[in-house]
């Protein structure tokens, strides 16, 4: 039996989405709590259809509503602040808090102890015990000082058959690491780097990501790449190699008995292939990269209209940063880099307002 484990959703409905779509291949559900809003149930009463199991954390205010919320799916069981459960014939315990929930991994009186809070990924085993905090849907942590730092947005799904939890990170990573493996594909170094930073940016540790930077040290090295290597990449080579210039084709054909006709035709059908194919791939990291920077700036505006009226400074300095990048971004399209302009400085706009008005007071 696979069961997906996710906590601390704190409304990030988007991230939820993709980490429901990726949970289907689950049989069951456990949420840990710090769903936040009530219409969260909503979402994961209509994105998964099988048994989900809910506790209570600590940011989860309107208890009589996300209740009242689950009486209307049939798969949905509240179990306030603890759950204790028989599934796929495993102990499982499950608790917010982690002080909580390692204190009964400790106890030793159930196989798999579940919580969260902290919002730190963890598995370990404590005692004959695997206690398991799948990290934050939400993708961020916070200090004692209310400072935010982003972190991938991950769950688990813990194989009972096996007694393995397996991290998955949110398909935003994934994709962007394999866009990178796409981009050195097609020879597109520098893209390639960018979508495996950004990946990196995301999850430090992603294995494909980190093998996109290391296949593109060693192809800018000189250095041979391994089996393993070429049969991930598969590497095209350089439009001149892919096919030589018309002309150069043509005197190889001449070289050839005047009495023998010379076909031209599929030489020039290879020139014109290889230029096409080298403008589809040019043309596809350009929509990749647009893509990305979108995201990128939906992402921001959407923090910036959370932080801004407490932190309308660090706002207003993220918006800039990202207003350079969008500027700087040769792949954008004049009419796409204008539209993002103005979004990000009507945002700049209000947070210096905002700024200026907080100085006042």
């Amino acid at each position: 039996m696979k069961i997906a484990v996710l906590s601390d959703i704190h409304d990030n409905v988007w991230k939820l989405a993709r980490a429901l779509d990726q949970a289907q291949q689950a049989d069951a559900l456990i949420c840990c709590g710090d769903l936040c809003s009530p219409f969260i149930v909503h979402q994961m009463g209509r994105g998964f259809p099988k048994p989900i199991h809910i506790l209570f954390g600590n940011n989860d205010g309107d208890l009589f509503r996300i209740t009242a919320n689950a009486r209307n799916y049939g798969q949905i069981r509240i179990h306030g602040e603890m759950f204790r459960g028989e599934l796929g014939g495993k102990r499982f315990a499950a608790n917010h808090y982690d002080n909580i929930a390692r204190a009964i991994a400790a106890s030793g009186e159930f196989d798999v102890v579940l919580y969260g809070h902290n919002h730190v990924y963890d598995v370990s085993r404590i005692g004959k015990t695997l206690a398991i905090n799948p990290g934050a849907i939400m993708g961020a942590t916070f200090a004692a000082d209310g400072s935010r730092t982003d972190v991938p947005s991950t769950f688990v799904i813990y194989d009972t058959a096996a007694d393995e939890a397996r991290r998955i990170v949110d398909d935003g990573v994934q994709a962007l690491a394999q866009l990178g493996t796409q981009a050195v594909t097609s020879g597109n170094l520098e893209t390639a780097e960018r979508l495996a930073d950004e990946a990196l940016r995301r999850d430090p540790n992603d294995p494909a990501a980190r093998a996109v930077k290391k296949q593109l040290a060693k192809i800018r090295a000189g250095e041979p790449l391994d089996k393993t290597d070429e049969e991930k990449l598969q590497i095209k080579k350089s439009s001149s190699e892919q096919a030589a210039p018309p002309n150069k084709a043509l005197a190889v054909k001449a070289r050839k008995p005047a009495a023998e006709p010379i076909d031209t035709q599929d030489d020039v059908a290879d020139v014109n292939d290889g230029e096409g194919r080298l403008l589809s791939d040019i043309e596809q990291q350009n929509r990749l990269m647009t893509d990305l920077i979108r995201s990128e700036v939906d992402h921001e505006l959407r923090e910036a209209r959370t932080r801004m009226a407490s932190d309308p400074a660090s706002v207003e300095q993220g918006l800039k940063l990202l207003m350079e990048r969008v500027v700087q971004a040769p792949e954008l399209k004049a009419e796409i880099r204008a539209q993002l302009r103005g979004k990000l400085e009507t945002a700049l706009r209000e947070a210096n307002r905002r700024a200026a008005t907080k100085e006042i007071i």
